[in-house]
């Protein structure tokens, strides 16, 4: 059986081209699953661009408290949190408007 690291969900409603509303979650490795609303924020009302993506996901690792445990360290979760953030966010943005950042 494969069980996930670390896992990332995002939605976004985009107006145009501007994120309307964003929703993003980790979970696996946590105690619980996070939404990470301050990210939420900072995207919402904003024209995504890679720029903006790639510092809202630079924030994660300080967001969250993995555990440890025999798939993955704490650490190791927290360095890659923003990459899964990043991706998850930049795969919303092409369901939502069929292409890339």
């Amino acid at each position: 059986d494969a069980v996930a690291i670390l896992n990332v969900v995002a939605v976004l409603k985009m107006t145009g081209k501007k994120c309307a509303e964003a929703r993003i979650a980790v979970g696996g490795g946590l105690p619980a699953p996070v939404r990470l609303t301050a990210i939420e924020q900072e995207l919402a009302g904003k024209t995504l661009d890679a720029a903006l993506v790639e510092s809202v996901a630079g924030k994660v690792a300080g967001m969250i408290e993995p555990t440890s445990d025999i798939r993955g360290s704490a650490q190791y979760r927290k360095q890659i949190s923003g990459v899964l953030v990043r991706r998850a966010i930049e795969e919303a943005y092409r369901n939502a408007k069929g292409r890339e950042l």
